[in-house]
């Protein structure tokens, strides 16, 4: 059916994606189609050739992995991240036979094969993208989250600040269909610890996968990890991102993490009492491989969620228009529930006034989370 697709519509027609930037719909790869493990809804994963129209796919990760410490200012009114080496990690391999168990072919491998034998291989800018088409689920929940979070992420390139999302492609085509784009050389930390050989820490998985803790490619794989997590926990904190199992969160490749599934945002929780007190998921794995809450690389993650938190409340008018405006015209839980505009407001703290009152609010947030964040 899908190659009958192509045959019939794609290839007489031309089918625009609608996202940005938007994608011409070149064919789809019907031979690599898959149906996923699902016996109810019967999910299945798409592959499809695009030409990227207007610009380039910015949710590519195409900045240079770097190698960072802090340099701590000798004033309180000054915070700067100093880059003290680039390095091209595009292929960041120290391992390969660990890394391909686990996160088997490596996309720009998949990629390049599927273009070499492509009849579409001369367009410029073609691309290769995945989506997992669903029935059965509203994704427009799924669909808000994501605006929210290419935000940040908007911010955070817009700033330089090194704080890494990834955000990924949501379509709604209905109340209870639509696409969902796949993260490319990832994989979700239940199953790196049922697939990685006698798994028992997440610190011990990186020595395994990248080498000894004073190797450059352990280094960047921290640094990926850090800069990862202090972006989510951000973005956990302002949108309320509840049940964030091991199950809900990836990790990559290169050892950043990726937050999946937002079921429970602003105003919702799993159950009829929220028990998720915690503003962000930070266990003590989580420490450990930052190198200890004493330790230099965790210092930088404190300086990175301070950071981001004062770029983002300098866009604190953005995000309440995006929010003020869908609560009229739409019937979400989270956005319907009495509060949920003064609460996300709340979040901002408008009420600190300087930068040392932000400090010691980050402060008290991540000391909370060694308290309220369970060990999974």
């Amino acid at each position: 059916m899908l190659k009958h697709l192509n045959d019939q519509l794609f290839a007489k027609s031309m089918i625009i994606l609608p996202v940005y930037p938007s994608f011409h719909v070149l064919g789809i790869v019907h031979e690599e189609a898959i149906c996923l493990n699902s016996r109810d809804r019967v999910p299945f994963m798409l592959y499809l050739e695009v030409k990227v129209m207007d610009g380039t796919y910015f949710f590519t990760d195409t900045t240079e992995d770097i190698s960072k410490v802090i340099n701590t200012p000798d004033t309180d009114d000054e915070l700067e991240v100093k880059v003290i080496a680039k390095h091209d990690t595009s292929d960041l391999q120290a391992n390969s036979k660990l890394l391909n168990t686990i996160f088997g072919e490596n996309w720009k491998t998949k990629e390049n094969k599927i273009w070499r034998t492509s009849p579409y291989r001369s367009i410029s800018g073609w691309r290769l993208i995945s989506f997992i088409v669903k029935s059965g689920d509203d994704l427009r929940q799924e669909q808000l989250a994501m605006q929210l979070i290419t935000q940040f992420y908007r911010i955070f390139k817009k700033t330089n600040l090194p704080l890494w999302l990834r955000p990924y492609l949501v379509v709604a085509t209905g109340q209870d269909s639509g696409l969902i784009e796949t993260i490319p050389d990832s994989t979700s930390l239940d199953t790196l610890k049922k697939k990685c050989p006698n798994y028992t820490t997440l610190l011990n998985y990186f020595i395994d996968a990248y080498g000894d803790n004073r190797s450059k490619e352990f280094i960047l794989a921290q640094s990926n990890f850090i800069e990862s997590v202090a972006g989510y926990a951000l973005v956990c904190y302002f949108l309320q991102i509840k049940d964030r199992h091991n199950g809900n969160i990836l990790i990559d490749r290169k050892g950043h993490i990726i937050h999946i599934d937002y079921g429970f945002l602003l105003s919702t929780s799993p159950g009829a009492i929220n028990f998720e007190k915690a503003p962000f998921k930070l266990t003590e794995e989580i420490v450990e491989l930052m190198g200890g809450e004493k330790s230099d690389r965790f210092k930088y993650f404190t300086v990175l969620l301070l950071s981001g938190f004062l770029q983002v409340r300098n866009h604190y008018q953005e995000f309440m228009m995006m929010i003020e405006l869908m609560i009229p015209h739409t019937n979400l839980k989270c956005l319907k529930r009495e509060g949920v505009l003064d609460s996300f407001r709340a979040r901002f703290r408008l009420d600190l006034r300087t930068e040392e009152q932000c400090s010691e609010f980050i402060n008290q947030m991540v000391n909370d989370n060694f308290i309220l964040s369970p060990n999974q």
